[in-house]
């Protein structure tokens, strides 16, 4: 690496880098360089988001829960049909219902 106004040229290690998520401190000034080396390094690997991850409690309660989804859709149906049969049989007899 050169820098203007110096006649020596700057050679650049591994221990000259500060990878993603680093951050200085106590420096008056900084010269840097952004470097791209691809989405296939080790860092970007390991940056991806950590799995979620669900209890046994947790998988049963959520079945549980769309079991009893699934319960009530079929006694609404079930109660539209047969109110509307009751409708459709009784509703001349009796006006005031």
């Amino acid at each position: 690496m050169k820098i203007d106004g110096m006649k020596d040229k700057i050679s650049l290690s591994y221990e000259n880098f500060l990878l993603r998520g680093s951050s200085l401190r106590q420096t008056d000034w900084v010269v840097g360089m952004a470097t791209f080396t691809g989405h296939h390094t080790r860092i970007m690997k390991n940056s991806t988001g950590a799995r979620t991850k669900f209890s046994r409690i947790e998988k049963q309660t959520n079945m549980q829960i769309l079991f009893i989804f699934a319960l009530q859709c079929v006694l609404c149906l079930i109660a539209m049909v047969m109110g509307t049969f009751w409708r459709k049989h009784y509703s001349a007899t009796m006006p005031y219902l």
